[in-house]
């Protein structure tokens, strides 16, 4: 098992950061190189806890995919997702459960946006194997670190960008 934590602080309205982050079609798909596609389904376009999704990327050039739901939300705080994963290397498949939780709150200015990311390996001696060789030779925790926090400094970026100061007064 692994995980951890990343955040950002974003120079934006913790209500805008939220509804950007909640309209996961608009930002996953182009935040990250390793991302390859997503599919939401089950209540329209809402992110609520039920909502299923099932996605496919490359961790640690390892490609996988996985399915899940939201199992949380908190409207302006957190939405939570866990799921199967299944990747595949050299013709093997390895079966991992994972989950991410994001969460906004206050910043100062703006908000902090976080993602707790982590990865249980199934007890078989396969993944445990798989799972040595991720975390030793594929160097996987580190890397899906650098892949959150890219999702994350994409999110600031494009928060960031969208988000016009009231000039009133000037």
């Amino acid at each position: 098992m692994f995980e951890f934590a990343e955040t950002v602080d974003i120079g934006a309205p913790l209500e805008e950061v939220w509804d950007y982050l909640a309209d996961v079609d608009q930002w996953w798909l182009a935040s990250n190189p390793e991302h390859i596609k997503i599919a939401m389904g089950g209540s329209g376009s809402d992110i609520v806890p039920g909502t299923k999704v099932s996605f496919e990327e490359r961790i640690a050039g390892v490609r996988g995919r996985a399915e899940g739901t939201i199992t949380k939300v908190v409207p302006e705080n957190v939405i939570e997702w866990q799921g199967d994963a299944v990747y595949r290397y050299f013709g093997l498949s390895f079966r991992v459960r994972e989950g991410v939780s994001w969460q906004v709150g206050d910043g100062d200015p703006g908000a902090k946006l976080s993602a707790h990311v982590w990865a249980e390996f199934s007890a078989s001696f396969a993944s445990r194997l798989f799972e040595w060789y991720a975390k030793t030779l594929l160097n996987v925790v580190d890397r899906d670190r650098e892949h959150a926090r890219r999702e994350l400094e994409y999110l600031r970026s494009a928060i960031e960008s969208m988000h016009q100061p009231s000039n009133a007064g000037y």
